[in-house]
C-alpha cells in the first residue's frame, strides 16, 4: 500500500510511504517494483525487495520406540526458523497412535511439547509395528516425519483345572518355547507370546499328569 498515491511535489521533499503485507506469501525473498508517474517530467521504476519470514520445522527426536507395557511418550517440535510455525500431525491412517496436541502455532524459541500415545485398538496382532506420522509445515509439501515403532506382546490366559473335579489347580506351569507361566491359587494364568500363530501349551503340575493344548492366537 502507497500513502498518499498521488501527489503534488513543488520545491519540497514529500515523503511516501510505503506498507507491505505479507499474508499469503511463500516465506522466503520477495520481489517486485513499482512505477512513480509525474507525465511530463519522467517517470521512475523503484524496486522492492523484501523477506517474508520463513519457520522451520524440526523434530526432537525425530523417532520413538514404544517397548511392551510403555504407552506414552514426547517430543519437541521446534520452530528452528523465523516467525511463527504453523504444523499439524496427520495420523488419520494410523489407528493405535493419537498426537496431542495434534495442531499448534509455534513461535520461534519456543518449543511446543507433543505427546505421542499408544492406542490400543480392538484388533492389533502382537509383533513389532512401525508408522511413519507427518506433520505438516505451514502448507509446505513435503512434511517433516516422525517414525513410531512398538513391539506389542500378545497374552494367553486361561485356567489350569482338575479334570474329575473340575478344581483350579494351583502352581501348575504353563510353557511356550519362549515363555512360560505359573498358575495362581484360582489357577488362572496368563502367558506372553511375541508373534501370532498356533502355540502348543505345555502344562505339569506336581501330583498330575502332563498334558498339552493347542491354541491359535490372534489380535494380541
Amino acid at each position: 500500500t502507497i500513502t498518499p498515491p498521488s501527489g503534488d511535489t513543488r520545491a519540497e521533499t514529500d515523503t511516501v510511504r510505503l506498507t507491505v503485507d505479507r499474508t499469503g506469501l511463500q516465506p522466503g525473498p520477495q520481489n517486485t517494483s513499482i512505477v512513480v508517474n509525474a507525465g511530463d517530467a519522467g517517470r521512475e521504476t523503484v524496486t522492492i525487495a523484501m523477506t517474508v519470514p520463513q519457520p522451520e520445522l524440526t523434530l526432537s527426536p525425530n523417532m520413538l520406540v514404544f517397548n511392551p507395557g510403555e504407552t506414552q511418550k514426547s517430543i519437541q517440535v521446534e520452530n528452528t526458523g523465523e516467525g511463527t510455525l504453523v504444523w499439524d500431525a496427520d495420523v488419520k491412517n494410523i489407528g493405535w497412535i493419537k498426537v496431542l496436541p495434534p495442531s499448534a502455532s509455534t513461535p520461534e524459541g519456543r518449543p511446543t511439547d507433543v505427546r505421542i500415545e499408544f492406542v490400543e485398538v480392538s484388533c492389533l496382532d502382537a509383533g513389532e509395528h512401525t508408522a511413519v506420522v507427518p506433520f505438516n509445515n505451514n502448507g509446505i509439501i513435503t512434511p517433516k516425519k516422525l517414525t513410531v515403532q512398538l513391539k506389542k506382546v500378545g497374552q494367553i490366559t486361561g485356567t489350569v483345572r482338575n479334570l474329575l473335579t473340575n478344581a483350579p489347580i494351583p502352581n501348575a506351569t504353563v510353557t511356550i518355547p519362549t515363555r512360560e507361566a505359573r498358575t495362581g491359587a484360582d489357577g488362572r494364568f496368563a502367558l506372553q507370546y511375541d508373534e501370532e500363530g498356533e502355540y502348543t501349551l505345555d502344562i505339569t503340575a506336581r501330583g498330575y499328569i502332563d498334558r498339552q493344548e493347542q491354541v491359535a492366537t490372534d489380535c494380541g
